[in-house]
């Protein structure tokens, strides 16, 4: 180990300082070597820095490789990368990431975010040649049964080191490699520390903050951008109501900061309460570290802090702020690129006073997806909201090198082709896109290819990461399927083979004493459906599916899906299906393609912010028998819990699974009664007032149910009348929530509406009996 290699890094280090640009150091060769190397050039560092000392160090990996014996000048935090994300408000002046403990991409995404201006990044592999082929521990988190002992190379660690290689050969600014057994030449350019002038912001400690000596408070000097961010988010509180505002940037730009300061001024002017809630308690720390450099008069307490004058800044997670009804003066919504959309819509909801702020890129990567779909809400319910961009970097200089590298290799600034291009093929005839499947090897080998496919999923998919394009390139069950125009892809689908397991396994996974990675639909119809069966077939469940925005509409998504199924049908596959946050207008796409719901989550999904709904279409006989038992076991399912755990569902979805689970005259006993001279009776009776909707509420239950699954084509215009017996019959909504959702006032006008809405019905009903 040559003894000029740590001045040489230190000469690093002051260049990286001056010009507050973050610069990557790759390690690779022998692991334990390469341990011991960087421990010593960060005890090294350590020592000479001054008055910058003691330092924060992030290393990212297994502790016991951390510990850097004999430095009383750095703070070390150890942190698994599988825990990365909850570190996203923390700061360090070194990062080491350990890939031999395995290349967390979404780790690796949100850890970067968190190294200063001036800092230096330390990534330790196994060298170019070899990596592809390690054996590496994170892959255990996509690898199924069927890949286990797989040794072909992992393509996204072959991409990953080959464009890493490449930012080596094109001398890419910031950039510089060490072999563990020599260093193949010194970084090229090291200046010393004096011979080049200070460039961009330089970076700042809480320390280093002026300090007011009239009030005591730290003055945080804001750019021009921060600036207007902070006097927008003060008049989300000060101004008028239904005004909310949309703070978004890319990492690093100083959206915490504004959050920080404009609670700060707002909380210290008058008594006030403020709730801040994030998808974890981790992303908004940095959001609270800046509230408490601007007030630093304020009390910690258990989730925030807690002002002289009773005003309180405090930390709630989503689902107990909307679960509890909670109140407060106004609401900061941070990383609202990582929450489902349907939970973004009830605190818009219930909240007058709100702002969201989300980051663009970043491991979220789908912060772009989350603005087009957001927009549409806001637009809808505040159209007097607005958008703010932080554009200008804070805790790094523009053109940073540690930026660019992280986003091209992990493909963070993916983009879907040129709208330009999209406007010119919107009048281009489905039949004209070409329909094929992409190996993951093509995708790896175009890097064009790749970036419009992995563009088209984060613009559609909000909780799409760098982890998904691991997958797409690097699970074997996956299977990419393209609209295409020549070199320009206008819809994209994933699918991952599922089924086919083995006898021996039913009984285990049946009961739920097992539970294999993968196989997530036909596993949940034989645990919840009692359905072992499926179990066997081999099936195709499509996991995502984005069409170009200025394409959509057009039938697209429905090509892609007949063309999934069509394959699927040639090669012998039995059934084709797939999992979603259910929403009516999803339930009614995937309807169009033939789908039909099998199995309704108890719970809401953490992804989608709604009940997870399976679909399925049977090819095959075997698969289509069991689609018919899944429908039936559905259906009953539905009716038990509609007026239990699916009772928030709104009546119209309610209905509207009903009738898709109904399709081709499925028939419960409930249906063979309601269409017995009894039941028409009580119904009659009760359309006529001459019985109260309490003796004939068990016979209009029936009788809907026969309703809904003898109508083919429902009207629009029967819409309120459906929805309001769903809502009072079968999902028994008290007095308050039916006058509230249909205008109502006082329990005779409720059942003045019902019977009305029984009558209308039964002349429906009449057209279906002749």
């Amino acid at each position: 180990m040559r003894q000029e290699d740590s001045p040489c890094l230190l000469s690093l280090w002051h260049r990286a300082q001056q010009s507050n640009h973050r610069y990557l150091i790759w390690v690779y060769g022998d692991q334990s070597a390469g341990y011991r190397w960087v421990h010593q050039q960060l005890i090294f560092l350590s020592q000479h820095m001054g008055a910058h000392s003691p330092c924060e160090l992030f290393w990212v990996g297994n502790a016991k490789s951390a510990q850097v014996a004999g430095s009383q000048h750095m703070r070390l935090t150890s942190i698994p990368a599988i825990q990365a994300r909850r570190w996203l408000g923390g700061e360090s002046d070194f990062l080491v990431f350990d890939a031999w403990e395995g290349l967390n991409p979404d780790g690796l995404g949100a850890i970067s975010g968190t190294l200063r201006g001036g800092g230096l990044c330390f990534l330790l592999s196994p060298a170019p040649a070899c990596w592809p082929f390690y054996d590496d521990p994170d892959y255990v988190r996509i690898r199924s049964q069927i890949e286990e002992g797989n040794n072909r190379p992992k393509l996204f660690l072959q991409r990953f080191s080959a464009r890493l290689s490449a930012s080596l050969n094109d001398r890419c600014e910031g950039v510089f490699q060490y072999r563990v057994d020599h260093l193949a030449s010194p970084p090229p350019e090291v200046l010393k520390s004096g011979e080049q002038e200070p460039v961009g912001l330089a970076r700042v400690h809480s320390s280093d903050l002026p300090v007011d000596p009239a009030g005591g408070k730290v003055s945080l000097i804001l750019s021009a951008e921060q600036q207007a961010a902070v006097d927008a988010l003060v008049r989300v509180v000060t101004g008028h109501r239904k005004r909310p505002v949309v703070l978004t940037a890319d990492r690093g730009r100083g959206k915490s900061a504004a959050l920080g300061v404009a609670a700060a001024r707002l909380l210290s002017e008058q008594p006030r309460h403020l709730i801040i809630t994030a998808p974890q308690d981790a992303a908004i720390q940095s959001a609270m570290a800046f509230f408490a450099l601007s007030c630093p008069e304020a009390e910690r307490i258990d989730n925030g802090y807690r002002l002289p004058n009773g005003s309180r800044f405090e930390f709630i997670p989503p689902d107990v702020l909307i679960r509890e009804r909670l109140s407060a003066d106004a609401v900061w919504v941070d990383e609202a690129a990582g929450l489902p959309v349907a939970l973004l819509e009830q605190l818009l909801r219930d909240h007058a006073r709100i702002a969201f702020a989300s980051t663009l890129h970043g491991y979220e990567g789908a912060g772009r997806g989350f603005g087009l779909r957001f927009r549409k809400i806001l637009d809808r319910r505040t159209p007097q909201w607005r958008l703010l961009h932080l554009a200008a970097p804070i805790r790094w200089a523009d053109h940073d090198p540690l930026e660019q590298l992280v986003f091209n290799l992990l493909a963070l600034d993916a983009e879907p082709f040129d709208d330009r291009e999209a406007l010119k093929r919107q009048a281009l005839p489905v039949s004209q896109w070409q329909f094929k499947c992409i190996d993951a090897s093509s995708l790896c080998e175009d890097e064009n290819l790749l970036r419009q496919v992995f563009g088209l999923l984060v613009l559609a998919h909000y909780q799409t990461s760098p982890d998904d394009l691991r997958v797409l390139l690097d699970h074997e069950g996956v299977l990419v399927w393209c609209l295409v125009d020549g070199d320009h892809v206008g819809g994209v689908a994933l699918t991952i083979a599922e089924g086919g397991l083995s006898l021996d396994l039913h009984a285990d996974i049946a009961a739920g004493r097992r539970r294999l990675r993968g196989h997530l639909l036909p596993q949940a119809l034989a645990y919840y459906s009692g359905m072992p069966a499926i179990l066997s077939v081999n099936g195709w469940r499509i996991m995502r599916i984005a069409v170009h925005p200025l394409l959509q509409r057009q039938g697209m998504g429905q090509a892609l899906i007949h063309g999934i199924t069509a394959q699927a049908k040639a090669q012998g596959i039995d059934w084709v299906g797939t999992s979603f946050g259910i929403t009516r207008e999803l339930l009614a796409f995937w309807r169009s393609t033939g789908m039909q719901p099998v199995r309704l989550g108890l719970q809401k999904d953490t992804a989608s912010g709604e009940q997870a709904l399976l679909m399925f279409c049977g090819l095959s006989k075997a698969a289509q028998a069991l689609s018919v038992q899944a429908r039936a076991s559905f259906l009953r399912e539905l009716l038990y819990h509609v007026n239990g755990v699916y009772k928030a569902l709104a009546p119209g979805l309610v209905g509207d699974l009903v009738r898709a689970a109904a399709d081709l005259k499925v028939r419960i006993n409930a249906t063979d009664v309601s269409a017995s001279e009894v039941n028409w009776a009580a119904v009659r009776a009760f359309a006529l007032g001459e019985r109260p909707v309490e003796s004939c509420a068990p016979f209009i239950s029936d009788w809907l149910l026969w309703w809904l699954s003898s109508a083919d084509e429902l009207d629009s215009t029967l819409e309120a009348e459906i929805e309001l017996l769903i809502a009072a019959i079968w999902q028994k909504q008290s007095r308050v929530q039916l006058e509230t959702r249909f205008a109502l006032k006082g329990r005779k006008s409720i059942e003045r509406a019902m019977r009305s809405a029984v009558a209308v019905l039964l002349n429906i009903a009449c057209q279906f009996e002749k």
